[in-house]
């Protein structure tokens, strides 16, 4: 899990996580990113990242609520992928967390060690961030 605090109103953070047709303009390694409108909260994305020589297609259904956004893997690298980005508001301040849950198979699991996958979610984090201002 990844919390972090920023001086950026909700609805700022909240339209950035949701518009993720545009990931592929500041997330480090991912070359693509489109949004498929399913209906007013529920969305289909792609997402295709560059890791180490070879690219790998996310896609996933996401949902957005009232707080955030969910995200299930439809397809891609992970045997099954879930994230929530969870936005709230408190004494002027947004605080920002991401968690996700996932399983690997076996190559990917000698690639996608604990180590890296720490380092990818801090990369993106500090892109979100860096968006942001």
């Amino acid at each position: 899990m990844k919390e972090v605090v920023v001086n950026h109103s909700r609805s700022e953070v909240l339209n950035l996580i949701f518009a993720y047709e545009n990931y592929s303009l500041f997330i480090p390694g991912c070359i693509s990113s489109t949004k498929k409108e399913i209906s007013k909260s529920k969305t289909q994305g792609k997402l295709v990242f560059s890791f180490l020589n070879k690219n790998y297609i996310f896609e996933s259904l996401n949902q957005e609520i009232e707080d955030g956004l969910k995200m299930d893997q439809v397809s891609g690298p992970f045997k099954s992928f879930r994230s929530f980005w969870r936005v709230t508001s408190a004494n002027n301040k947004t605080l920002i967390n991401f968690t996700a849950e996932f399983d690997t198979n076996y190559v990917l699991g000698l690639i996608a060690t604990d180590k890296r996958i720490n380092s990818v979610a801090d990369k993106i984090i500090a892109a979100f961030l860096a968006r942001l201002s």
